[in-house]
């Protein structure tokens, strides 16, 4: 009987350290800021590493909130959005661009946060925007806002910011961009084209689509970021969620993995070879952190989920203070927050 009870014993501590391995991977939450009355979704942010600050959209409640890392807490909202959806933040001028529903990239300075000046695009629609260190520009998706009776085609639009003038536009097949990805040693961009369930690739030297690779998982491509070293396009697909993995020279599926439904934003840690995935329906009580850990550049396997506890889909690593930030929407009598995770060796 004794040596039966050990062995429960044994079996339930085993279990248990694997289930909190699993809901609590390489991640500790050391911070929660409180986002007071905005009920909103939140969109793709940006942070100031000079001032800490996040710049985080948040869509129907029209606005961008300036939260203060240091303070832990909210310091000031600028309303007047359709719907703020991506952030750039360029530290040398202490201004930042703000891509809107309208059509409109918005410029503001980052110590008043008065409006600079507005730059309308050629479509109507302005969302996920990819900035090159290299080259100074910004990479912002262009669509139309209504896709019924529309060209089957959105813009690229590309954005100087030095000087902050709409420079060109490139021409993408396909209705609906969800993402972009850079290579930084490279002149490609991949793009998340979900309205043709493909990977489209731009030249940054032509300013042209140079083509599109179709792959054979199901979901559509929502988030994706580039493993240079190992020559990896990590995407994380939609209906049905699923980290898929592609050669980046060729475009060959390497594998593909389930996941949480509702990735908007996924990071490569290339320090600790992992892969972290915010995740989380709209309007749903729950959401998610997802972490793979990548085995060698062909294999890849899941390293643990935290529940957020609440909708989560957009995040932010930040590899120079080894800090991992994702906004929970609010549901019920709890308020919205901005999670801040220590990354563990």
């Amino acid at each position: 009987m004794k040596k039966i009870f050990c062995y429960l014993l044994i079996a339930f501590w085993a279990f248990s350290v694997a289930t909190r391995s699993q809901e609590y991977p390489e991640l500790k939450l050391v911070q929660t800021i409180p986002i007071h009355s905005v009920s909103a979704r939140f969109d793709h942010f940006a942070i100031d590493l000079t001032r800490m600050r996040l710049f985080l959209p948040a869509e129907e409640n029209h606005s961008l909130e300036i939260i203060d890392l240091r303070k832990g807490e909210m310091i000031h909202s600028i309303p007047g959005f359709e719907k703020a959806h991506a952030v750039y933040y360029r530290p040398d001028t202490n201004e930042f661009l703000v891509s809107d529903d309208n059509g409109i990239c918005k410029i503001f300075r980052g110590d008043s946060f008065d409006l600079i000046k507005d730059i309308r695009l050629t479509l109507d629609y302005a969302d996920g925007l990819r900035f090159d260190p290299e080259s100074n520009l910004a990479y912002v998706v262009n669509a139309h806002k209504s896709a019924e009776g529309a060209p089957r085609f959105s813009y690229l639009a590309i954005i100087d910011t030095k000087n902050w003038e709409h420079v060109g536009d490139i021409k993408i097949e396909g209705d609906r961009i969800e993402g972009v990805a850079i290579e930084p040693s490279g002149s490609r961009l991949f793009l998340d084209v979900s309205g043709r369930h493909e990977i489209g690739l731009v030249s940054r030297d032509k300013r042209t689509q140079v083509g599109a690779w179709q792959y054979s998982a199901e979901g559509v491509p929502y988030a994706a970021v580039l493993d240079r070293v190992g020559h990896r396009l990590l995407v994380a697909l939609r209906r049905p969620a699923a980290l898929m993995v592609l050669d980046s020279d060729s475009g060959k599926m390497i594998t593909s993995m389930p996941t949480k439904e509702g990735i908007d934003d996924i990071y490569f840690d290339s320090a600790r070879h992992r892969i972290y995935l915010s995740a989380g329906v709209v309007g749903s009580t729950e959401g998610y952190i997802v972490v793979f850990k990548q085995i060698d550049p062909d294999h890849y396997e899941p390293e643990g989920t935290i529940s957020t506890g609440g909708s989560s889909p957009t995040s932010l690593f930040v590899p120079e203070l080894n800090r991992y930030y994702i906004a929970v929407q609010s549901h019920g009598a709890k308020e919205a927050e901005v999670q801040v995770y220590e990354v563990k060796p």
